[in-house]
């Protein structure tokens, strides 16, 4: 029976500490801040690049570049090359230099380059309309970037890890770590296993993903920095700490403001998630491993595990740092010293995102992962912090409870 009543009274001092949290004011704030960070998301997405649509491009030869994919890109190519000869056959100017197919452009263009001769801005002009040299251009890189052999993509990771880890110079570079290593001949063995995802979704993943993480750092900050110095200045802490069962709520208090944090980069992960997800629906099932990205990525997925990823991230951000800023805040019984203390505190958590853990997330060129090449040193960064906040309450928690009353 006590102990029922004991639960009971918890969760009725959990609810009364969620609802000081969320509160119109500090909701107010970090509705601000999320529509702010809106802007920065949206700004940061590049599906829409020249007005190709990157999706579209990247879903259309399926899932994986293995043999079918090739022979249908190859046919596709064929195609578009055909529709050159009828372009440039509609072009007097074409025919009259004798440029009647793709392969006699190239030819002009090369000869025109290695005689110093400027082009005929005409037919320049002209061809760099046609959608189908657009349509070409886009097939053949597509078939120089996927098509290249095992031995030359794994020369080529192997290149791009010594510049992320800085191991030498030139190439080819020294020891690599282990697990740089590992990874890449992962990469290989599923080589038939790659996607075609454009540059722009894995960019539009890695700069809109930083941004969501700031957003909801930020906003889990303003929604939990408030409740314990507002209890201060209505003096209910010294009411809580005159008694010892006051003094042992502290660990609920300090739940509460825990899960909100959590729940803040739950809320705003979700959102970025839907909007996000939406816009690349045709290929959340693609794998994240692309043969058109030689940065590689520390774990296999497809977009929307890495979309998830993301959004548990955020939650694991802003719980850390929201716990580290409120424990530093408790003692403030003014709300403009505590402004004057999260201010700076804010700056300094938007830098360690935007500089540290959100760049490349969970990829080589992380700046985290190229110092500790560890898979997921990013979110081992972020659980070490939650770790240290856990600590640092538990010794504030220890030492209130030996305190008769606080010293205001």
């Amino acid at each position: 029976m006590t102990r029922t009543t004991n639960w009971r009274t918890t969760w009725r001092v959990f609810r009364a500490e969620m609802d000081k949290i969320w509160r119109p004011l500090p909701l107010l704030g970090a509705l601000a801040v999320l529509i702010v960070g809106s802007f920065f998301i949206v700004n940061f997405t590049y599906l829409h690049n020249g007005g190709e649509d990157v999706v579209a491009q990247s879903a259309e030869f399926g899932p994986v570049y293995d043999a079918k994919a090739q022979q249908t890109v190859q046919a596709e190519l064929d195609k578009a090359k055909a529709a050159f000869v009828a372009d440039m056959a509609a072009s007097p100017r074409a025919t009259e230099l004798g440029i009647t197919d793709y392969a006699a452009y190239e030819a002009w263009t090369d000869r025109m380059y290695s005689e110093g001769k400027d082009t005929d801005p005409t037919v320049m002009d002209y061809v760099l309309g046609l959608a189908s040299y657009r349509r070409i251009n886009g097939l053949e890189l597509i078939q120089s970037q996927a098509g290249i052999s095992p031995d030359a993509l794994r020369s080529q990771l192997l290149g791009q890890a010594c510049y992320d880890f800085r191991n030498a110079d030139g190439y080819p570079c020294g020891t690599l770590p282990a697990t740089v290593t590992a990874r890449i001949d992962n990469i290989i063995s599923h080589y038939n296993q790659r996607s075609i995802l454009q540059y722009n979704v894995i960019m539009t993943l890695q700069d809109s993903g930083k941004w969501m993480l700031l957003t909801a750092t930020f906003c889990a900050m303003i929604l939990t920095a408030f409740p314990l110095t507002r209890d201060r200045q209505l003096r209910m802490a010294a009411v809580q700490w005159a008694s010892r069962t006051g003094r042992g709520i502290r660990s609920t208090q300090v739940l509460a403001i825990g899960i909100s944090a959590a729940l803040v980069g739950l809320i705003v992960g979700t959102l970025w998630n839907v909007w996000l997800g939406a816009q690349m629906r045709p290929i959340l099932g693609y794998g994240i491993d692309s043969a058109m990205y030689r940065d590689p990525a520390w774990f296999d997925g497809t977009i929307l595990q890495w979309l998830i990823a993301y959004t548990l991230t955020a939650m694991l951000a802003a719980t850390a740092c929201s716990l580290i800023t409120v424990w530093i805040v408790k003692a403030q019984s003014n709300g403009i010293r505590m402004l004057l203390i999260t201010v700076p505190l804010a700056a300094a958590m938007a830098c360690l995102i935007n500089f540290v853990i959100g760049p490349y997330l969970y990829h080589f060129s992380n700046p985290l992962g190229g110092r500790i090449p560890i898979p997921g040193a990013e979110a081992m960064a972020l659980a070490a912090m939650l770790a240290l906040a856990a600590a640092l309450w538990a010794v504030s928690a220890r030492r209130i409870r030996r305190c008769e009353l606080p010293n205001n």
